[in-house]
């Protein structure tokens, strides 16, 4: 069974070393654009990684019913977000040509990935096989829940209309275009 806490543990931990690895390493590795490159993604990074938590949260507090299964789709979205994080500063060091800059925010962050990108990551970085491993089982949970039906139900039809759903999703948006503008800086330098 998964480890809750252990996954939310690891998330931040995940996050806040990228964030540390970036502010020390980029000064080293490259251009100011690089750096707002970086900055653009972790920005987006932190708000995905917010709205995951305060939408858990939200959920949690408006139907407790659905909270164990709020809490497991949070952590697999953490955990997600971290796996893309990896793969982004992988791609950025090792083949930045393949990461779309020009086309905003949305496209610079679902970038194409294969199995020799894996491979090779796997190689440079041995935990990324962790963090694919978690996602896994986390995936394996959250696909296995019995109350997917009626939570997309309760989402759409009474959740997403409460002023703290359109709040946060209102925080979640302005995140995102302050990445926006920090990567569109990048095209400028």
């Amino acid at each position: 069974m998964v480890d809750h806490f252990t996954v939310r543990f690891n998330s931040i931990i995940s996050l806040s070393l990228i964030f540390i690895t970036s502010l020390l390493v980029t000064p080293i590795l490259g251009s100011d654009s690089d750096q707002r490159i970086r900055q653009a993604m972790e920005h987006y990074s932190a708000a995905q990684y917010q709205w995951q938590t305060s939408l858990a949260e939200l959920v949690s507090t408006q139907n407790q019913s659905f909270a164990d299964l709020a809490e497991i789709q949070r952590d697999l979205q953490l955990q997600m977000i971290s796996l893309r994080n990896e793969r982004f500063h992988y791609l950025l060091q090792n083949d930045p040509k393949r990461l779309i800059l020009d086309k905003g925010i949305s496209k610079l962050t679902n970038f194409g990935w294969t199995d020799e990108d894996n491979k090779a990551l796997l190689m440079q970085l041995p935990s990324y096989a962790k963090l694919e491993r978690s996602v896994a089982e986390l995936e394996r949970v959250n696909n296995a829940q019995s109350k997917w039906p009626e939570f997309r139900n309760y989402f759409r039809q009474k959740l997403s209309n409460t002023p703290e759903y359109k709040e946060l999703l209102k925080e979640l948006l302005d995140a995102q275009k302050v990445a926006e503008e920090i990567l569109n800086k990048s095209q400028q330098e």
